[in-house]
């Protein structure tokens, strides 16, 4: 404990407890730094705005960057139909790309 916040580990994020209020806070910190698949994943994005994703990639190499970079907050995936999804960047994932 630092200063009254309290934080763990739980699904690659950190969730962190700030001090006793009356609303009760909490805060999320996301990772600061990207492995070299995702930097050039949202790399990529950055540069060609929204990518689509055709088919399923379940224990691919692009499929698990693709949920690792979601689950950090760097990317929204959404299913356009059926058999296509979007990913796009977020702010988060923006300013990760810019502080090369």
């Amino acid at each position: 404990m630092l200063y009254g916040v309290v934080c763990t580990i739980a699904e690659d994020r950190y969730r962190c407890k700030l001090p006793a209020t009356k609303a009760g806070g909490s805060l999320t910190i996301m990772p600061s730094s990207a492995l070299p698949q995702q930097k050039l994943l949202l790399e990529l994005i950055v540069l060609s705005g929204d990518i689509g994703i055709t088919r399923d990639l379940t224990g691919t190499v692009l499929g698990r960057t693709l949920e690792e970079c979601r689950a950090a907050g760097w990317i929204e995936l959404q299913q356009v139909n059926p058999n296509l999804r979007a990913a796009s960047i977020t702010r988060a994932g923006r300013a990760l790309v810019s502080l090369k």
